[in-house]
């Protein structure tokens, strides 16, 4: 099936395109990680972002990309099936942050950006730099990976597991059939709070 990306960018690309930043997001997170002339909203790294700040856009390209299966606009779980005219909902195809990458790189060739100068990301965008790197070493010269494992462990896929629980457990799940703005509420503010519970680095 063909996809859509949902992205934003931010300051120019240099002629020889050697100025890139790639920022991957994290879980939920959209495109939009700063406000722009397009979209005057604060970003979710509003201050982070921009003209002067750490990600200096009057210095660097940066470009910012909804992940395939997101909710922001990227084709996802909410896209309508042309076969069936419905959204694609559970059976939509099952992805891995190694899918993400592949169609940011897809997206790079595209904007003619052969080999960005920094990829980064925290939580599942530290991931996706990770994987980034391993996947393209020389498309990127540097990356910064925050709060982001090289692996999971048993205890953080025990509480994926639980989490996924939580979700399929509340009644309005429907299988996964659920529309756009009913859905799991309560299972996924469980989920979150399970998700987001302060865990000791390592257990003696």
């Amino acid at each position: 099936m063909g996809y859509e990306l949902a992205y934003e960018c931010w300051g120019q690309l240099a002629p020889r395109a050697d100025n890139a930043v790639l920022v991957c997001t994290g879980l939920s997170a959209s495109s939009h990680l700063c406000s722009h002339e397009g979209n005057p909203e604060p970003g979710w790294w509003e201050g982070v972002v921009g003209p002067g700040a750490a990600i200096d856009t009057e210095r660097w390209f940066v470009i910012c990309v909804n992940v395939l299966g997101g909710c922001h606009g990227s084709t996802g779980p909410s896209t309508m099936d042309p076969g069936s005219g419905k959204a694609y909902g559970s059976s939509f195809p099952l992805l891995s942050v190694w899918d993400f990458v592949a169609t940011q790189r897809s997206l790079l060739d595209e904007l003619g950006i052969a080999r960005v100068d920094t990829v980064l990301g925290a939580s599942m965008g530290g991931m996706q730099a990770l994987a980034f790197a391993a996947a393209y070493p020389e498309g990127c010269r540097r990356l910064i990976a925050i709060s982001a494992p090289g692996r999971s462990y048993p205890l953080s896929i025990s509480l994926r597991f639980v989490q996924r629980q939580a979700l399929m457990r509340d009644p309005d799940w429907q299988g996964g059939a659920y529309h756009p703005g009913v859905g799991p509420r309560r299972g996924l503010h469980l989920a979150r709070q399970n998700g987001t519970a302060v865990l000791p680095a390592k257990v003696a």
